[in-house]
C-alpha cells in the first residue's frame, strides 16, 4: 500500500526531533536555550538518567518543562510523570512553567491541558503528583516513559523507589534536577556514585550573564545576574574575588 507524501515528511520530522530536542524547542516552541540547557536537554537522547544541580536562577523549571513537553510529543504513545517536593511546586512552579511553553508555542499544540495534566489519548499524557502519595507512582507503564523530578534534592526518598516502577520496562529516561540543599539522598548520590547518571552542574558563573553568551537581554533577565552573586558574595564568601573575564571568584 502507498504511503502519503505527508505522512513520510511528517515521519522525518518526528524522528529528527526525536533525535535534536534543542531544535524542536526551538522550532516547535520558539524558546531559545544557553548552551548547558540545550546539552542537558540532548543528553536526555542518550543518556536512560540524567541528573542536574544548579543554582538559583539558572533555568532549570524552564528547561524541565520544555523536556517534558519534547518527549510528549515527539514520542507516541508516551507518559510523563513530573513531581516536585511539595504539591505547591508541582502545581504553582513546574506545572505553571509548562502551561506557559504550551500556551506559547509557535504552533498550536494538541491536547487537553488542565492544571497538573497534559491528555492527549488515554495512553499518551503528561500528569503532576504530590510526593504525600508514593503509591500514586505505581502503574504508569507505557511504551515511551519519562519522568522529571523537579527540585529534587527535597524529594523524599520513598518517592525515588516509587518511580523505579514507570522506569522498569521500555524506553524510559529520568531528570532530576535541583538545587543540591541536602547532604544525602538519592540527587546527592547520583553525583557522588553516579549509578548511571550522565552529571551536569549549572554554576551560576556558567550562565550568560557572566560568561558573555549571546543570549537575548529580555531572557538574560530571568536568570541569576551579578548584582545577586555579588550581594552573596559580600554575606557568604568575603574571601572571593573577581579574577577573570567570566567573573569566576577565586581565592
Amino acid at each position: 500500500m502507498a504511503v502519503d507524501v505527508r505522512e513520510r515528511e511528517s515521519y522525518a520530522v518526528v524522528m529528527r526531533h526525536r533525535a535534536d530536542p534543542v531544535a524542536w524547542a526551538e522550532e516547535v516552541l520558539g524558546v531559545t536555550l544557553w548552551h548547558d540547557q540545550a546539552d542537558i536537554l540532548r543528553a536526555l537522547v542518550d543518556n536512560g538518567r540524567v541528573v542536574v544541580r544548579s543554582c538559583f536562577g539558572a533555568g532549570k523549571t524552564f528547561l524541565a518543562a520544555v523536556a517534558v513537553l519534547w518527549f510528549l510529543y515527539c514520542f507516541k504513545p508516551s507518559t510523563v510523570v513530573t513531581t516536585a517536593p511539595t504539591g505547591r511546586q508541582v502545581a504553582e512552579i513546574l506545572w505553571r512553567e509548562i502551561a506557559g511553553r504550551f500556551r506559547g508555542a509557535k504552533y498550536p499544540l494538541e491536547g487537553t491541558l488542565l492544571t497538573t495534566k497534559l491528555e492527549l489519548d488515554k495512553d499518551w499524557f503528561a500528569i503532576g503528583l504530590s510526593t504525600d502519595q508514593p503509591e500514586a507512582f505505581q502503574g504508569f507503564h507505557n511504551r515511551n516513559v519519562l519522568v522529571v523530578v523537579d527540585e529534587a534534592s527535597g524529594v523524599p526518598e520513598e518517592i525515588y523507589a516509587s518511580v523505579e516502577n514507570p522506569l522498569s520496562a521500555g524506553h524510559t529516561r529520568e531528570l532530576l534536577i535541583g538545587n543540591p540543599t541536602q547532604q544525602t539522598g538519592t540527587f546527592r548520590d547520583a553525583f557522588k556514585d553516579k549509578g548511571g547518571y550522565k552529571t551536569f552542574h549549572l554554576s551560576a558563573f556558567d550562565t550568560p550573564n557572566f560568561t558573555g553568551e549571546p543570549f537575548p537581554d529580555r531572557l538574560k533577565e530571568s536568570l541569576i545576574g551579578r548584582n545577586y552573586v555579588e550581594s552573596r558574595r559580600r554575606k557568604w564568601a568575603r574571601r572571593w574575588t573577581w579574577v577573570d573575564a567570566q567573573g569566576r571568584p577565586s581565592d
